[in-house]
């Protein structure tokens, strides 16, 4: 028994539809034609790298022009192995796949009749031009003959060979899915003043739109061609994007990169809450800045409000964060590109002689800001980072009398 599944892949490009041979009657490249998917589950696909045809076609039954009985050949292997009755020495394929959706696509090799009497060898060929070739145009649409010695004859794609269209409208077609893409910067993450080049490749697509942002932008936006590459000096410090929209008789699809100007992370060995009297140390570090300046601000968390901001000039208790240098209310640019800050108590601060702890912002949100530049490219902008962390009350416990 053959296993009419096994060279079928859910990633392969789907055939339907029917072909017409006067001595075997129909050709059903889809159970999806008969509506017996499930009962049996076959298929004609074009794997969309290889362009290799694959899986098997039912053909045989119903009556002739003249309503004579054809008979049942049975299953078709669009994937035989050799050797092959002749030239071309491979099974069906589509040849210049690459133009699917976009320029008619050949397709040539060699098909088998799994079910022979020994009276024949079953092979069918397809190929090219026409009139005794196949192809399948721009929309999918197949067009011309295969042909099968002896008992298959002459195996007709698509009604418009013969002039059947409106009394008999049968045709095989290609299933077209969504576009699909790829694209890539490479480098992904890099210096400021450094070149990247950034590539993409699609796939059953007729045109390609691309949008860059951020730092990015600097690729252009606009129509291009469905493969290319262009390398390029970003300008901008920060993240950006590059996004590859595609049309095509399949639908619409997309594929996007992301692209790392520089570099600003800050850290630290706590993350999401507090109580108020735990203390946390603050790390960051950089790539192509010569300045930063630090801040902090404190927030509502629950209406989301600003409270107190040390860049405005608004002052914190306890605040060894802010590069407030002068002490004058005024958040100062330093070269300090990377270091730790230790001892920082958010919403509290250390205890006094008597080992109490202050109070100050507690359950609130509180932001710790770095910003940082670099003053030999004046229209780089900035990079701004911050790490937040909320602070609650500490528990506070009673002693309870016994009942």
């Amino acid at each position: 028994m053959v296993n009419i599944s096994s060279k079928v892949s859910a990633q392969e490009i789907e055939l339907l539809g029917y072909a017409w041979s006067e001595n075997i009657g129909w050709i059903s490249f889809n159970c999806a034609n008969k509506g017996v998917c499930g009962v049996s589950d076959y298929k004609v696909t074009i794997d969309p790298t290889t362009g290799n045809l694959k899986g098997y076609a039912w053909a045989g039954g119903g009556e002739d022009a003249s309503g004579n009985s054809v008979p049942t050949i049975g299953w078709i292997d669009f994937d035989p192995a050799g050797p092959y009755p002749g030239p071309p020495n491979y099974s069906v394929k589509a040849v210049n796949l690459s133009q699917a959706g976009i320029s008619n696509v050949k397709v040539e090799g060699w098909a088998k009749v799994l079910a022979t009497d020994g009276s024949w060898d079953g092979w069918i060929k397809f190929g090219y031009p026409s009139p005794s070739g196949s192809y399948f145009d721009a929309n999918g649409d197949f067009h011309g003959y295969a042909y099968g010695d002896l008992v298959v004859g002459w195996i007709s794609l698509n009604c418009d060979n013969t002039g059947a269209c409106g009394s008999s409208d049968y045709k095989v077609w290609v299933n077209f899915p969504p576009p699909s893409c790829s694209i890539s910067f490479n480098p992904a993450k890099i210096s400021l003043g450094d070149s990247t080049t950034l590539s993409w490749s699609s796939f059953l697509a007729t045109q390609a739109n691309l949008t860059t942002q951020g730092s990015a932008s600097v690729f252009g936006s606009g129509v291009v061609a469905l493969s290319d590459s262009l390398t390029m000096t970003p300008t901008l410090l920060g993240e950006g994007k590059a996004i590859l929209n595609l049309s095509g008789p399949g639908g619409v699809g997309s594929c996007q990169a992301d692209l790392e100007v520089g570099g600003l992370e800050v850290t630290s060995t706590v993350a999401g809450w507090i109580w108020q009297t735990q203390k946390i140390d603050l790390n960051w570090n950089s790539d192509s800045v010569n300045e930063c300046r630090r801040w902090i601000e404190v927030w509502n968390p629950f209406t989301s409000t600003k409270l107190k901001d040390t860049l405005a000039g608004e002052e914190i208790p306890y605040d060894v964060w802010s590069s407030d240098i002068n002490n004058d209310g005024i958040i100062d640019w330093t070269n300090e590109v990377s270091g730790t800050i230790s001892e920082i108590y958010p919403g509290s601060g250390p205890p006094d002689a008597s080992g109490k702890q202050p109070r100050h912002w507690i359950g609130k949100l509180w932001k710790y800001v770095i910003e940082c530049r670099n003053t030999n490219y004046p229209g780089a902008g900035t990079l701004k980072k911050e790490f937040s962390i909320e602070v609650k009350p500490r528990p506070i416990w009673r002693e309870i009398a016994p009942w």
